[in-house]
């Protein structure tokens, strides 16, 4: 719905209008009364008027400003409908690249646990039949804890695509100790010589746990894979204070980015050409950029080539 100021500025426009019409009407008239029908000279037209000829070219002004008016009402009508549609337009696209991203996120990050449990079953096949039973028992706690892992993945996806009306479940939690059980959990996987990770102290926010969890997965695990082979690897993850605000960051020595590519990184299906070569779809920053939104925080990068890459975001923290 418009505002006062701009019902006001709309109004003030209208009667700018009718105010320039009005004359330019009158003499229209006038003129058009002494060419075509000999009724005197234009002069005497404008200045010098009968009761008659004046009353008939006030109602034409009038008929003539009405019809105007309407048009362009009409026309600003049309326009805003326009744009209206235009944006709707676009909200829906990007709702429908997003709902695309997610469906790949879930996929790719199901199919994930989904491999670890198929091998490690296989595994534990072979060993069970060779009666390796503390190779069994490891095995069969793998397959237990990739299942949970896939339950809060489901969970926390159909929470996300869902999340847009209802209110999530928020709870005090220590962004420190999740990063810890996540690099955990990462660092097997990628099968690389292990970073030296530096963990802030006491770093607090108040968020859906799942979620911020998946959030916090797809940060470390990019942080993890852009190391090349052979460097130190060096990822920090700790708070700032930026204009009273808390910022989270988390921050490594990998290949990095140009500073004019950083708002690419959370658009869905981009990926920038350094990362041609690794594993993955495009999609694990916008998850985040959606997760962090829909707690009310923003995220945002830094970076420079081959010099690492630095990811900053908000989230509401508990007094």
């Amino acid at each position: 719905m418009p505002d006062s100021a701009t019902t006001s500025n709309y109004s003030k426009q209208l009667l700018f209008c009718a105010l320039l019409l009005l004359p330019l009407t009158y003499v229209a008239d006038c003129l058009l009364d002494a060419l075509l029908f000999n009724q005197g000279p234009l002069f005497r037209q404008i200045l010098h008027p009968t009761a008659h000829e004046l009353a008939i070219r006030g109602l034409f002004s009038f008929v003539i400003l009405f019809i105007t008016l309407l048009a362009i009402h009409f026309l600003r009508k049309s326009t805003q409908l326009e744009r209206s549609l235009r944006k709707r337009n676009e909200e829906l696209l990007l709702s429908n690249q997003e709902l695309e991203a997610f469906n790949y996120a879930l996929a790719h990050d199901l199919r994930n646990s989904l491999t670890i449990i198929y091998t490690s079953m296989e595994m534990l096949r072979d060993h069970c039949q060779l009666g390796q039973h503390k190779q069994c028992h490891f095995l069969l706690s793998t397959i237990c804890s990739y299942s949970e892992q896939m339950e809060t993945q489901i969970e926390s996806m159909l929470l996300l695509a869902t999340s847009g009306t209802g209110n999530l479940h928020r709870e005090n939690v220590m962004l420190d100790q999740l990063a810890r059980e996540i690099t955990d959990e990462l660092l097997p996987s990628h099968g690389k010589q292990r970073p030296t990770f530096k963990y802030g102290k006491n770093l607090q926010a108040f968020c859906n746990r799942n979620l911020i969890r998946m959030a916090l997965r797809n940060l470390f695990s990019n942080a993890i894979k852009f190391i090349p082979e052979g460097r130190n690897g060096v990822i920090e993850f700790d708070q700032i204070v930026q204009n009273g605000q808390t910022v989270f960051f988390l921050r490594d020595n990998g290949i990095g980015f140009a500073d004019n590519q950083a708002e690419a990184l959370f658009e869905a299906f981009t990926r920038l050409p350094e990362a041609s070569s690794l594993p993955g779809a495009g999609i694990g920053l916008a998850t985040v950029r959606r997760i962090i939104a829909r707690h009310g925080g923003k995220i945002w990068a830094q970076g420079s080539p081959d010099q690492g890459a630095t990811f900053y975001f908000t989230l509401p923290v508990c007094d």
